[in-house]
């Protein structure tokens, strides 16, 4: 009995661990298989089977398709070579510089798509706490123009400047007409003075302000919009290919500020695009990282309306937290793609595209990129590496990008991921380029990732910085601005000019593990069982074909485990149970009426207190002699069907082991 007992609450235990999580592989095994597994995906589908997409982030994760990606390109300048695209020929030059290619032509080419954004408006603010009198010229047909206008101490401006500049927001400011937004205005008036640009989405009515104020004291300043994105088909910008673009310029130390208008202005009409995971790469911003951690679904993934799906959007949004630990929201990612790893190691139905980036944000690892879907000539001991048998007898990280003999991997024993970059290496910072306040160091590398070495340390701002106040989980900052803050652990809000205050939850989609957003995202449908708080929303339930976290077979597994368990622990009873139950069945127990009708029950004499009725002769009772008594006949018992019994327990036993 005591084994049965210790063995129940040995499988009850493990059950629980997995249900909750709490009990996964070891996070460098798991990693191994994953890059063993898409290793195996790539050589088994052969780089020139993979489209160009596939074969950038292959060459990102595992520095295999090299060749292959080159011949993908219109001379190694854009990608695809039938069809140009922006956001493909991006990604093409982060995954090749990776490798160490030249990828000035494709840079170029980027750089050449680069125009004015035709999405804003944009006005010329001019002020002064005195009346002015003053000039706005520019070139008109090659000659440099001038035109006088007065500005009255209301703030009110004249007259138009020219076809460029009329006014606007009831005379306060100037309009710049569209076809000028090319041109460079100088301004200059006879008291000391303050000219800026502003700048609005159409029909909006929101006003943007750039951080460059420009003063002078009767002299002149000069404006000019240097508002950029890169045009696409038709001459329109191309959101997703700037997002990109701008993303690997900052990665090649180039100036991203004058995308910062159109890519942060528009963001609201390209929320498929995942604008937050970009715009905290280019502006290090906290308010873009407060967004990122906040559309997390379930403390396990992210999934964007219109986006890519679970995988491929879980990747963009771990993008900007390369190199970075101690993130709860990446470590319950983490955790997440441990639980639903397939067996073989992959994820998203063997997909080499999603497999390659969530590989290459979360465990990015240093490649060669030696040659085409091969994996190259570079051989393991080369390198300095270990030759093994299989993922599971590397306790370090494989490198399928070396070469060992016959069907051995190569494996850095000392791998996993904690090692200093070259750059931490020399006492420096790595992070985004946009966050450095000192200079870059091209020279030492910060690794496989889209950081760069910095000479300073990054200013780490925390919410008593802000002037704010932190506000636990279970609580909202009221009245104010909630911030996502460095010092913060999971749930926690720096609230900025507010109070923080209890949720009171209207939503019941939530608590139930759905989304409300104002359209469903692939994978879920609407469900009318729950509601939003917001009214406008639908409340979005995953469909069950769409999988992904469901944990019904470790219930279905429980319960099987404990009935075999409580059939071990209490087999005697049961196997009692089933002969008294095959005994009614044959025949009846022992001694028992046999089958058949039953009679009237049987009468009793009176009590013999009762008087009988008078003139009733009263019955005698006669007792029988020994010699008359028949014989007591004694009943033989049935044998008793064990076979049949010990075959049942022999297998409950069995399925018990």
């Amino acid at each position: 009995m005591k084994k049965g007992v210790m063995l129940f609450i040995a499988i009850v235990l493990v059950l629980t661990l997995a249900f909750s999580g709490i009990l996964k592989a070891d996070e460098v095994s798991d990693v191994n298989r994953a890059y063993a597994c898409l290793n195996e995906k790539i050589d088994a589908t052969n780089c020139s089977q993979l489209n160009t997409e596939e074969k950038t982030f292959a060459l990102l994760a595992t520095g295999k398709c090299k060749t292959e990606l080159l011949e993908d390109s219109f001379n190694e300048t854009c990608w695809p070579a039938a069809n140009c695209n922006i956001e493909l020929t991006a990604k093409a030059v982060l995954a090749l510089d990776s490798v160490d290619v030249n990828t000035t032509s494709a840079v170029n080419w980027l750089k050449g798509k680069k125009g004015i954004s035709t999405d804003l408006n944009w006005y010329l603010q001019i002020d002064s706490n005195k009346a002015l009198l003053c000039n706005a010229g520019y070139e008109v047909g090659g000659t440099f123009t001038e035109y006088q206008f007065q500005i009255s101490e209301d703030k009110k401006i004249s007259a138009n400047a020219g076809e460029c500049l009329t006014r606007a927001n009831n005379d306060y400011w100037f309009g710049i007409s569209p076809n000028c937004y090319e041109k460079q205005f100088q301004v200059s008036c006879n008291e000391s003075f303050i000219s800026t640009l502003l700048y609005r989405e159409q029909n909006s009515q929101t006003y943007n302000i750039l951080n460059n104020v420009h003063s002078s004291s009767g002299g002149i300043t000069i404006e000019r919009i240097d508002s950029y994105c890169l045009l696409g088909v038709g001459g329109s910008c191309d959101y997703l290919g700037t997002s990109w673009a701008s993303t690997i310029f900052d990665f090649l130390g180039e100036n991203t500020s004058e995308y910062l208008p159109y890519l942060i202005t528009t963001a609201p009409n390209h929320i498929s695009a995942f604008p937050d995971a970009f715009l905290y790469i280019l502006t290090n911003s906290l308010e873009f990282k407060t967004n990122i951690l906040n559309k997390q679904i379930l403390n396990e993934y992210w999934q964007i309306p219109g986006g890519r799906g679970k995988y491929y959007d879980t990747a963009l949004a771990m993008l900007p937290f390369q190199g970075v630990s101690g993130l709860t929201e990446k470590t319950n990612t983490k955790n997440w793609l441990f639980n639903v790893q397939q067996t073989n190691g992959c994820w998203d139905n063997d997909n080499v595209l999603t497999n390659s980036f969530l590989l290459y944000s979360l465990w990015p690892q240093e490649n060669s990129g030696g040659g085409g879907g091969g994996g190259g000539d570079i051989f393991c001991s080369d390198v300095g590496y270990t030759c093994v048998e299989n993922a599971s007898a590397c306790t370090g990280t494989i490198h399928g990008e070396y070469e060992c003999g016959d069907t051995q991997i190569c494996c850095n024993p000392q791998g996993g991921g904690g090692e200093l970059t070259e750059c931490e290496l020399e006492g420096y910072t790595c992070g985004f380029a946009s966050a450095c306040e000192g200079t870059i160091l091209p020279e030492f590398s910060c690794g496989p990732t889209i950081q760069k070495c910095c000479d300073t340390t990054p200013i780490i701002t925390t919410c008593s910085d802000l002037n704010g106040i932190i506000c636990s989980s279970g609580e909202y900052c009221s009245g104010g601005s909630g911030i996502s803050t460095d010092e913060l652990t999971y749930g926690q809000t720096c609230c900025v000019g507010g109070s923080c205050e209890p949720v009171v939850s209207t939503s019941t989609c939530e608590s139930n593990g759905g989304l409300c957003d104002s359209s469903c995202p692939s994978g879920y449908e609407v469900s009318g069982e729950y509601t939003c708080s917001d009214s406008q929303d639908f409340c979005c339930m995953q469909t069950q074909s769409s999988g992904g976290g469901s944990y019904w077979w470790i219930w279905v597994l429980f319960f099987l485990v404990l009935a075999v368990v409580v059939a071990i622990l209490y087999r005697d009873k049961i196997k009692e149970y089933i002969q008294k139950l095959k005994a009614r069945r044959g025949g009846g127990m022992p001694g028992s009426r046999p089958g058949g009708p039953r009679g009237p029950p049987p009468r009793f004499p009176p009590p013999y207190n009762r008087m009988p009725r008078m003139g009733a002769p009263v019955p005698r009772k006669i007792i029988p002699s020994e010699q008359n008594r028949p014989p007591i006949q004694k009943v033989q018992p049935r044998p008793k069907p064990s076979g049949e019994i010990d075959e049942v327990l022999k297998k409950l036993k069995e399925m018990g082991r």
